[in-house]
């Protein structure tokens, strides 16, 4: 036998009905979710290029590595990183102006990537123009206030400019960020000594000289270590 509910229980089912659709149109419109749309991926013909150009540039084969990252731009013409590259390696070659155009089309490409800005930056640098230079070092470090290579680098623009207190402040907080900075190390003290701070000159080159990984590096410091103690008091 079908059981019917009776009249009160409709009663009470409808104001239930009522109560529940009051409480939903009492709450907050939700948020939207902004949309981010994914990182594009190179193509992967682009990729071994790319891989290509930066084996070249670690071997100091610096036009063959121009080619490769040409190829990886020709094969994606959206691939920041291989401008990038490309720059890197203009740069090592003394093509300043090269090295600037390929930083800034990577930029256009990936406007949050501080690492193209600090390259920029070192490009000018290298054309004598600190002021260029640090304008791109302070984007870079207003995307990256962590980045130590963004103040060492903005450190060796003030010391274009013979700053040298403002130099020290951010060597100190590139060494701060990375105490086994040993670049920001050898910088510091070409600092000091151009203060004429012999004494935390040689400390600094002495500590780079126990940090660094690269040979160069290590007796570029033992070198101006020397120097340092060859200068007339």
């Amino acid at each position: 036998m079908l059981l019917y509910p009776s009249m009160r229980n409709y009663v009470y089912i409808i104001l239930l009905i009522i109560l529940l659709l009051v409480v939903s149109a009492c709450q907050p419109e939700p948020r939207p979710v902004p949309y981010t749309p994914p990182v594009p991926q190179a193509a992967p013909q682009a990729l071994q290029f790319n891989d290509r150009g930066v084996a070249y540039i670690r071997a100091g084969e610096y036009e063959k590595a121009i080619v490769e990252f040409t190829r990886a731009i020709e094969a994606d013409p959206k691939y920041a990183d291989a401008y990038v590259n490309r720059g890197l390696a203009c740069i090592s070659m003394r093509q300043q102006d090269r090295a600037i155009a390929d930083f800034t089309r990577a930029i256009e490409l990936k406007p949050g990537d501080a690492g193209a800005y600090n390259y920029r930056g070192n490009a000018y640098i290298s054309k004598k123009e600190p002021d260029k230079a640090i304008a791109d070092y302070n984007k870079a470090l207003a995307l990256d206030p962590k980045y130590a290579a963004g103040y060492n680098s903005r450190g060796n623009a003030f010391v274009q400019k013979k700053d040298y207190e403002r130099a020290m402040l951010d060597y100190n907080k590139a060494i701060e960020l990375a105490p086994k900075y040993a670049l920001a190390y050898f910088n510091r003290g070409l600092a000091n000594r151009a203060m004429g701070r012999k004494t935390e000159a040689i400390e600094d080159f002495t500590k780079c000289t126990e940090l660094a990984t690269d040979p160069t590096l290590a007796q570029a410091a033992k070198i101006e270590i020397n120097e340092t103690l060859s200068q007339p008091r």
